[in-house]
């Protein structure tokens, strides 16, 4: 039915389209199939011309998606263990630094997109030599094991320097 007005007639197919819903996607797959070099240069044009919006939908979807299957597979990959095991020994520390004794309050800020930022998990802290997983630590204590080598003589003398400088006081 030709109409004169745009509007009207946009009207009339935007209706059309959401009462036939069903036939009007049936229809739409099958032009696509046949048109394959159409539907990629259309894609193109979209993304060319939305940029942003392509790009968020993207690191909507890896952050969504992807980034739980990364987490999944370094945990195997460098310690052996899976997220059910990280969060039997998450539960059995408490939820907290198995050294400091408190919470991860570090965040992920690297994306510009505050929804992506969150809490960091806590480290999962092994024996470089053996690979035996110790527990989990926080970032900070996480880098001070490794800093003084994860030697236990390196901190007990640490320990014993810091108690010297606490007994002497500020001079």
């Amino acid at each position: 039915m030709p109409r004169k007005d745009q509007e009207a007639n946009r009207a009339y197919w935007r209706e059309y389209r959401r009462t036939h819903r069903e036939q009007c996607a049936e229809h739409s797959k099958r032009w696509a199939q046949k048109h394959p070099e159409s539907v990629r240069a259309r894609q193109a044009r979209y993304r060319a011309r939305h940029p942003d919006e392509v790009k968020a939908r993207k690191r909507a979807q890896y952050h969504a998606v992807e980034k739980p299957k990364q987490r999944v597979r370094a945990l195997k990959r460098k310690f052996g263990i899976t997220p059910e095991m990280y969060d039997a020994l998450l539960a059995a520390q408490g939820g907290v630094c198995a050294i400091c004794r408190r919470p991860e309050m570090g965040l992920h800020t690297r994306s510009p997109n505050p929804q992506f930022h969150g809490p960091q998990r806590l480290c999962v802290d092994h024996d470089h030599e053996t690979q035996v997983i110790r527990g989990l630590l926080c970032r900070g204590c996480n880098a001070g094991v490794a800093l003084l080598r994860d030697d236990p003589e390196t901190l007990a003398n640490a320990i014993a320097y810091l108690r010297a400088q606490e007994a002497h006081g500020p001079e």
